[in-house]
């Protein structure tokens, strides 16, 4: 699948390569939260929200207009046609021709290997060589508008990363199946932080094939804040020191390693505390389960 997307365009090698030295180089890359794959998947649900490369998954030809990327996003705000998809419910149509796309299913994921995965993607070279993408801008631009949109507009608490839908925006209550742990037993939250990621899981990036699963699943609060804060930091990087000398020297600036461990430094985790305490409270005193219902009201009136 990433062979094909790096086929559509050249942009597309340059920047998995930027992205995937900036996660290793600021010590983010962790296979305990987010490995390599995961911001690979963080990094090609942007470029397909942008529009750089055609959704392979969700097309039979490379030969895409207005009306088929209208129709996208009307599938991505449509609640019964996410859930279509995700759960493999009927067939897979291509967004530009209609053409119901490879029924197969195989097993894989799950418990025991037993749930169905669709594997299809558009893999014809011709087709993959003839794109053509709409958006023209450079890699580093791409780069700092990536940083910016993850760092300063994604929530990860509403929204879930989909590559094979194709955003970084789909709404977690439509994704069920990897987006909400199991309730939290009372008075056991604040008492075992441990359990955050498993039964909270603060940031959802999907695997591409297999819906059921979260390349990071494992993350904590406190990590996913880091993470966001590192990528304000990248953002700021290259809107200050862009006109300073050219892309090297911001790639440079980007790609230097930490100074101190930002996921042990309070200034960078406190606001995680700050958003997630008075939620851990109520469960606490008033003795009730938490799931992330509870969250995302809590969250949307900080």
């Amino acid at each position: 699948l990433l062979q094909a997307y790096v086929a559509t365009d050249p942009r597309v090698r340059q920047f998995f390569v930027v992205l995937k030295a900036w996660a290793r180089q600021r010590s983010l890359s962790d296979s305990q939260a987010v490995n390599s794959f995961g911001f690979t998947m963080m990094g090609l649900a942007f470029l397909l929200h942008e529009r750089v490369v055609p959704p392979l998954q969700l097309v039979s030809t490379c030969s895409i207009d207005s009306k088929a990327w209208d129709q996208l996003e009307a599938l991505q705000s449509d609640p019964e046609a996410v859930i279509d998809i995700l759960k493999n419910k009927n067939a897979t149509k291509c967004i530009q021709t209609g053409r119901t796309l490879s029924t197969h299913l195989a097993k894989g994921g799950g418990k025991g290997g037993n749930a169905l995965i669709n594997p299809y993607f558009m893999s014809d070279e011709q087709e993959l060589s003839n794109w053509r993408s709409p958006n023209a801008k450079p890699v580093i631009q791409l780069l700092y508008e990536m940083f910016q949109l993850y760092g300063c507009e994604f929530d990860p608490l509403k929204h879930v990363v989909s590559p094979r839908l194709g955003s970084p925006f789909i709404k977690r209550d439509k994704h069920v199946d990897i987006a909400r742990g199991t309730p939290l037993p009372a008075n056991t939250v604040m008492e075992d932080p441990s359990r955050w990621s498993t039964e909270i899981r603060p940031l959802v990036v999907e695997d591409p094939f297999d819906q059921r699963l979260s390349c990071s699943r494992q993350a904590t609060c406190e990590w996913v804040d880091g993470l966001f804060w590192e990528m304000r930091r990248a953002a700021w990087i290259i809107q200050s020191h862009g006109s300073n000398g050219g892309a090297g020297n911001v790639i440079d600036r980007l790609l230097s390693p930490p100074l101190f461990d930002v996921y042990g430094h309070p200034q960078v985790w406190a606001s995680t505390y700050l958003h997630f305490a008075p939620i851990y409270e109520k469960v606490k005193c008033e003795g009730v389960g938490l799931d992330m219902r509870d969250i995302d009201l809590a969250i949307g009136g900080v």
